[in-house]
């Protein structure tokens, strides 16, 4: 009797998985996707470096785009589009190719009261040698 009951069940789920009823599940959003989420100030206001950095949700990436400073105007970078489920313990990676260098980016929600981005960005020639290292530090805007 419990090897039919075994049988019934399975020939069921099997159905309904053919079927498309049952959906697989979803690996969950951590809670440091939602909390990133945001425009991001640079904490020093007299950077020459990253001044502002623009984080949304689209599906399943967060789309990030970056300015820089620039003279009269902050320069826009190019838009970056990361997955979701690539985010792990709130750290993300994205990177740049230019035919001259590569700049690679770690940014990192810090665990602290104040809710920080920090941010390391790695210029490198394409041999690999790295020729600049910066680390900036973010404030969620209000």
């Amino acid at each position: 009797m419990k090897k039919m009951w075994f049988v019934i069940i399975v020939s069921v789920i099997s159905t309904l998985l053919l079927i498309g009823c049952v959906s697989p599940i979803e690996p969950p959003v951590e809670e440091n996707v939602k909390r990133i989420i945001g425009t991001w100030l640079n904490v020093d206001q007299e950077t020459e470096h990253i001044t502002k950095i623009y984080i949304t949700e689209v599906s399943n990436y967060l789309s990030i785009e970056e300015w820089g400073k620039c003279h009269p105007e902050d320069c826009y970078w190019e838009k970056k589009l990361v997955k979701k489920n690539e985010i792990i313990d709130g750290v993300m990676e994205i990177s740049w190719t230019y035919v001259e260098y590569e700049v690679y980016q770690e940014i990192v929600l810090l665990d602290d009261p104040n809710g920080r981005l920090k941010v390391t960005t790695i210029y490198s020639y394409p041999s690999g040698y790295q020729w600049s290292i910066i680390d900036d530090m973010f404030k969620l805007h209000k």
